[in-house]
């Protein structure tokens, strides 16, 4: 459900204004997206824990004792996730209310195929930037608290290495706010570029470091990552006119690269350790940073709505 909200919710932003600041549109939309992220599990963990937790001991209760416990833990989360599906209803109520201040603003579905769709390069070379950055992004986040709990890094506690991981969110909200204001000014594809290029030399100093500098690092990843999502995503679409909505589904289809990247990860961690395990997603950013140069390098028409399978470039 969330992968059929971004297909229709991201070529709307990409389309609510001029074509020029889409990549700047889209990144403060998900920076929102970022703080909730942020924020909602303080939030949750605070209404549905706050008068504690206490987990049935099935070494001690019969069947039938332990299954009345755990009907009575459920419903300690019955309420909350109630008023969350409430909430959700009514934006969906919202949003079909208003469809029509945005049905000329949203591009229709085109009749054509997919096929055309492939031999576009600059969409297709978008789809890979995507699989690798939603891979890295992942595989960095979902081994953070171990990384920081090795010796070679800072040694830390389990419970202080959980907190340091928000950092490393909490750093790609405030980059995408601070991105969405750059890119009204900057060339998206040039800060694209520069972005990747920072987390490559941060991923691959803190692989090759120890200590503070590699948890510095490490953690400084997730200021660069802020923008490339919605950039990347924004640049692969740019001139895609009324196949927008398409283009969109197969780059959603490429999410898919946050359960393999991470995977990879982990196997070449087994064999050479979490720490030059780095370096996997490290390689990710170099794929990205060269889609930052050739979309900047291969500049489409504005205002231009391509019915084409290539767009039209100009050098």
């Amino acid at each position: 459900m969330c992968t059929i909200v971004q297909v229709a919710a991201n070529p709307l932003a990409t389309g609510a204004g001029d074509s020029e600041h889409a990549p700047s549109r889209l990144t403060l939309a998900q920076a929102f997206n970022s703080l909730a992220t942020t924020v909602g599990p303080i939030f949750g963990a605070s209404f549905i824990l706050a008068n504690g937790l206490a987990v049935p001991d099935a070494s001690i209760l019969s069947p039938q004792a332990l299954a009345m416990e755990r009907r009575e833990l459920a419903h300690v989360f019955q309420t909350p996730f109630l008023i969350i599906a409430a909430a959700l209803i009514g934006i969906a109520i919202v949003c079909w209310s208003v469809r029509h201040w945005v049905q000329d603003a949203a591009p229709s579905l085109a009749k054509e195929g997919h096929a055309a769709l492939l031999s576009n390069r600059r969409l297709m070379f978008g789809v890979v930037s995507i699989f690798l950055y939603v891979g890295a992004e992942v595989a960095i986040g979902s081994s953070m608290a171990n990384y920081l709990m090795l010796d070679s890094t800072l040694s830390a506690a389990a419970q202080m290495a959980g907190t340091l991981v928000s950092v490393y969110w909490g750093s790609a909200m405030v980059g995408r706010f601070i991105g969405a204001a750059v890119m009204r000014k900057a060339n998206p594809a040039l800060i694209l570029t520069l972005c990747a290029c920072g987390a490559f030399v941060m991923t691959t100093t803190s692989s090759l470091s120890a200590g503070l500098l590699a948890a510095v690092t490490i953690l400084a990843v997730g200021l660069f990552n802020s923008i490339m999502f919605p950039t990347i995503f924004a640049l692969a679409v740019e001139g895609m006119g009324d196949r927008t909505p398409q283009a969109s589904g197969i780059i959603c289809l490429a999410i898919v690269g946050g359960a393999i990247v991470p995977l990879a990860t982990g196997m070449v961690a087994d064999s050479v350790g979490l720490k030059l395990a780095l370096l996997v997603p490290a390689l990710c950013y170099i794929w990205i940073a060269f889609y930052g140069i050739f979309t900047a390098r291969n500049k489409v028409l504005h205002g231009t709505q391509l019915s084409s399978p290539v767009p039209v470039l100009i050098g």
